[in-house]
């Protein structure tokens, strides 16, 4: 059974390739002191995988072709928020800009 959390700190190199690849698929610029973002944000990932740590799972990102597993980091790196479309002090204005009534 994988231990409840990663048993290693991100090697730098692996911390470069995550904030490479977060940006590519996604434009989100995650600075050097951010560690604690993809460790709590891979750590399930990692489990999932039973895997022992974020340096595997950048191992396996890098190894493998298959799309799955980046498209699982990228979702779990970005901030899926929505209020902004619901926000009617928000929207407003672009809708009597483009949709005048």
């Amino acid at each position: 059974m994988p231990s409840q959390t990663p048993i290693s700190e991100i090697h730098p190199e692996n911390y470069r390739f995550l904030q490479t690849q977060v940006y590519s698929q996604t434009g989100i610029v995650l600075e050097a002191d951010k560690h604690y973002l993809f460790e709590s944000r891979l750590t399930p990932i990692v489990r999932q995988l039973g895997l022992g740590s974020i340096n595997d799972l950048c191992a396996l990102l890098q190894a493998t072709t298959e799309p799955e597993v980046g498209r699982q980091v990228v979702e779990a790196m970005t901030t899926n928020e929505t209020y902004f479309f619901r926000d009617p002090a928000i929207t407003r204005p672009y809708g009597l800009s483009c949709c005048p009534g």
